[in-house]
This record gives structure tokens, sequence and C-alpha cells, in this order.
């Protein structure tokens, strides 16, 4: 790898229940990468990704991020070491307004005490303008000042999946994981999602490690490629490369096929 390793992933193992989930998977993530985890269903990639922050905890191997090994930290502490995340559902809640949504996901950057919180004074005052002002900002990146005070109930889905970005980017992450991003969206919602994700990585200067299952947007936006199947790692490498590979495409088609999934 050309550029620093940002998180690496070594001979990671899951299992639940007897049933085995991921099987010594092993990548390197660069750091600003835009690194794309593909495979058909059920091959393992959400849970890698639950694995990365701490949802599950694997039965072997290591993740390492900045001294930290994530195989054996809480879903908290990750929150707080600087990685955030979205799902493959909004998980928004529903009857708060998309600026209350936001200043939820800014949870682990709240420092005042109960009291001070209960009478609003002094400390809290200068806390609660600090945390808006980083709020308002994602709202501007983000283009969703329109949609500032509306229920997130109220929100077309493609805008509510950009809320819950939103979320994500409020937590001032340093890697960013983003499960099924572009699932349920119309063309024009994926054309504003990819434009969302290149400016994070160009202007946030974010590592961002992504699941998808639209092989344009991988093709068009990843630096890397990581493909699973049957929770085994089967490919990796640069998206031209790795979405020509005959057992790639096989894993995808179920057929050995000379067409490339691009």
């Amino acid at each position: 790898m050309d550029k620093p390793v940002d998180l690496s992933i070594r001979n990671v193992s899951l299992s639940i229940g007897g049933l085995k989930i991921l099987n010594d998977v092993s990548v390197d993530v660069g750091k600003g990468d835009l690194f794309a985890l593909i495979g058909p269903n059920g091959a393992g990639k959400t849970s890698l990704l639950n694995c990365i922050s701490a949802i599950y905890h694997p039965t072997a191997g290591q993740i390492l991020f900045e001294g930290n090994d994530l195989a054996r930290v809480t879903s908290h502490e990750v929150a707080e070491i600087g990685i955030a995340r979205t799902f493959q559902l909004t998980e928004l809640f529903r009857h708060m307004n998309v600026l209350q949504n936001l200043l939820a996901g800014r949870h682990t950057k709240m420092k005042s005490g109960l009291l001070s919180n209960g009478f609003f004074w002094g400390r809290t005052i200068k806390e609660e303008a600090a945390h808006r002002e980083v709020v308002e900002s994602i709202i501007e990146f983000l283009e969703l000042g329109r949609y500032r005070k509306t229920e997130s109930v109220s929100l077309p889905y493609g805008t509510q999946k950009i809320v819950g970005l939103g979320r994500a980017l409020a937590l001032q992450p340093r890697i960013l994981l983003l499960d099924e991003p572009s699932a349920g969206m119309n063309r024009q919602e994926k054309e504003d999602i990819a434009r969302f994700m290149l400016r994070i990585k160009h202007e946030m200067g974010l590592t961002i490690i992504w699941v998808e299952h639209d092989m344009q947007l991988v093709g068009d936006l990843a630096d890397q490629v990581a493909v699973l199947n049957f929770g085994t790692k089967i490919a990796e490498g640069k998206p031209e490369d790795v979405l020509r590979d005959p057992m790639v495409i096989q894993s995808y088609l179920g057929a050995k096929t000379e067409r490339p999934l691009l």
C-alpha cells in the first residue's frame, strides 16, 4: 500500500451460535481512502462493520486503529476513539427534527453536568452554542437547511439517509463507516450521496469504509475494494481490477461468465 494504513483488520473471525459469519478476514485501509466492502447478500459485510464498531466482538483476530484494538473495547469507546457509522435503516429519532437528530450525534462530546444542564447556565450555555455551531456547519455542508426544523418522520427516505450521514459526521470522526448508504434511493439521490461522500473524503479528509451493492457507484468512487463471499475475503484491490475478477463475478452471478460487474 502506497499510503499509511489507518485501520488494520487482522485475521478476524466471527461465530454466532455456532454459525461461522467471518472467516480469517484481513484488510488494510489506507488513510483517507474511500474503501468499499462488497459481496452478495449474506457475505458478512455488515457483520464486519459491526465488528469494527464493537457491536459484535470477533471470536478471533484484531482490529487496530491508532494503537487501539477495537475488538476489545465497547461501542461507546469506539465512538469516543473517533469512529462513527450509519446503518442500513435510517435509525433516526422519528419525532425529533433534523437539528435535534444531529445534536444527538454530539452526545459523546457533551461534558456538562446534570445540575448545569437542568438550569441551563454557565458552562452549559457555552457548550450548547459550540455544539450548535458544529451541527449548523454540517446542515450547511449536506444542504439540509430547508429541513432544519422538520421532523424526521416527515422527510423523504433519501433525505432521511442524508440526515443519518449528518448525525455520524456530528461526532467529528476520523473514520466513517457507511452501511449501504444508497440503498432505497433513486438515481438522483444516489448522485447526491456520491457527491457528499467525495466531499467528505476530499474536504474533511476522512477515511471511509463503505458497504455497497451498486457496482456503478463502487467503480466511480472507491479507491480500494475488498470482496467477501460466505464470510471469506476472495479479492482485494483497485475497483477496475476487482470488478472484472472471474471469482468475484461468479460470486455475484452464480455462474462462470466473462461479463464484468461494471
